[in-house]
């Protein structure tokens, strides 16, 4: 999802909605006047039923480049949107109707009508100071309405009372005929530690999760093709023990770099006084790149350039070592001269995430090159002179061919908690190497990262299949050290652009306290 900072950290504002006379539709009306009230914090296959007794399904996930979404249908009979697949909130958000209506939609956008529409759906008179929720997120802010009716997602369905949220405006820096809504599979509400929610006397809406019974799920993602979504997953029993209070967080305990035994980053060296975890670590699938502090990101780029046999030789002779990191960058804009059929981008080092789990034994998430390096095609400029009216000389930016570049997938954000320290933002990254599993099951809740091919969703005999699992794998490996594969689709298209993280960036907007691994403004 398209992220400013913060990154993956949902934020809800609650608001009062005036609503003038006039023609209504979706319980939304010409002339809004908003005033904040409160803040917080396709193809389908079926499969078994899994241990956690809720129906097991697989559902593609599209490969939209900067994020995936999944194919949702609303109402009685359906109606389908293709959603933003996001591990960082928990809401379902579909666009109104309404919103096209009063012109703060593109009027190519789909939309949801329920009136007339769906036999299913219904609204609640409510007092016109808690008419509307107003969802504020790092790429703008969203105004929605409470609604209710069946949702289904693959095999999965639920009657969503009150979990609709119809936007009927938005603001958001974002490409406005792309976003039709959110599949929120955050950590649901009842997980959740937010004390002003019941002192305001206001109830949250619940998550699909939640509401269908889903208790289990993984995502991961295939270069080029359809990622997967499956429902109703096994339980997996190298998980980690989820530390988020109010979304998924792990305890990071820091990076190491290729053969390097220490961590760069996160050290439990560093520490405070009753500090629970180093840093915090959000795995979000709505997430382009890894966001991090930039201190910690100029470190990591200084050390893989020490690791890295080719910028240990081109900067051999640095009088400068706090520049390595430059230099790094500077060698990877030209990549396309180095590179080689054999290594691709795997020609750099690993990298190795560190997480405590169970009993404080410490697991390792490893990251190859063609996992954290982005490649994208930027135009070639070079500059002629002209001569304005024949007299007056001018230089005139000329493109000309197109240029292969790399860039690491990493943007810089600035968050820190008491209890966990910096937070990192683990985005797509992660989905494409693993396939990444969440449980709500387990107490804690605990998230784990799977070897297992992504695959497809296919029908075969009576239960679900990767489709050519080990096929796939080896071919996308393949690509990923090939000189012209683009490792991930979350390779930039613009030139010199840098990857904006995928469609929406949720906000903290409520205080971090003990324990939380939210990042706060």
């Amino acid at each position: 999802m398209t992220r400013s900072m913060p990154a993956a950290l949902l934020a809800v504002a609650i608001v009062a909605l005036a609503i003038s006379e006039g023609a209504a539709t979706e319980g939304a009306r010409s002339g809004l006047r908003l005033r904040t009230v409160r803040s917080i914090g396709g193809s389908k296959a079926t499969e078994d039923v899994s241990a956690d007794g809720s129906e097991s399904s697989c559902v593609p996930l599209k490969n939209m480049g900067t994020h995936s979404t999944v194919e949702v249908e609303v109402g009685t009979p359906g109606q389908s949107f293709d959603l933003v697949a996001d591990t960082g909130s928990d809401s379902i958000i579909v666009t109104s109707c309404a919103c096209r209506q009063l012109h703060h939609c593109a009027q190519s956008v789909k939309c949801f009508q329920g009136t007339n529409r769906s036999s299913t759906f219904s609204m609640t008179d409510r007092p016109q100071n808690e008419s509307a929720l107003v969802l504020t997120f790092g790429s703008g802010t969203i105004v929605a309405v409470l609604a209710s009716d069946m949702v289904r997602v693959g095999e999965a369905s639920t009657m969503m009372d009150e979990g609709v949220l119809l936007m009927v405006n938005q603001a958001l820096r974002i490409p406005a005929g792309d976003f039709q809504g959110i599949l929120g599979l955050g950590l649901p509400s009842s997980y959740r530690e937010l004390p002003s929610m019941k002192v305001r006397g206001m109830v949250q809406p619940k998550g699909f999760l939640e509401t269908a019974g889903v208790g289990r799920f993984s995502m991961c993602f295939n270069d080029k093709a359809d990622g997967v979504l499956r429902l109703g997953t096994e339980a997996h029993p190298d998980a980690l023990p989820s530390i988020g209070k109010i979304h998924w967080g792990l305890d990071f305990r820091g990076v190491s770099i290729g053969s390097s035994p220490e961590v760069a980053v996160c050290s439990p060296s560093t520490m405070k006084p009753g500090q629970v975890s180093p840093c915090g670590a959000i795995p979000d699938s709505g997430t382009t790149v890894m966001m991090a502090p930039k201190e910690h990101i100029v470190t990591l780029l200084s050390g893989l350039c020490d690791e890295w046999p080719r910028c240990q030789q081109e900067t051999a002779n640095f009088t400068h070592p706090e520049m390595k990191h430059i230099y790094f960058m500077k060698l990877l804009m030209t990549c396309s001269e180095w590179m080689t059929p054999e290594q691709g981008l795997d020609e750099l080092p690993p990298l190795k995430f560190h997480f405590n789990g169970s009993s404080g034994k410490t697991r390792q998430i490893l990251l190859k090159g063609s996992s954290y390096i982005l490649q994208t095609m930027r135009n070639e400029v070079h500059y002629v002179t002209k001569h304005l009216m024949g007299v007056i000389p001018m230089k005139i930016p000329v493109d000309t061919v197109k240029k292969e570049v790399c860039l690491p997938a990493f943007s810089a954000s600035d968050h820190m908690t008491q209890n966990n320290g910096p937070i990192w933002i683990l985005g797509t990254p992660f989905f494409y190497e693993y396939d990444v599993h969440y449980d709500m099951t387990s107490n804690p809740p605990s998230i784990a990262f799977s070897e297992t091919p992504c695959g497809s969703c296919s029908k075969q005999g009576a239960g679900l299949v990767a489709q050519s699992q080990e096929v796939q794998l080896s071919s996308v490996r393949a690509a990923a050290r090939g000189r012209a594969a683009a490792p991930h689709p979350g390779a930039l298209a613009a030139p010199g652009h840098r990857p904006e993280r995928a469609v929406l960036s949720p906000c903290c907007a409520v205080p971090c306290t003990d324990s939380d691994v939210e990042p706060c403004e």
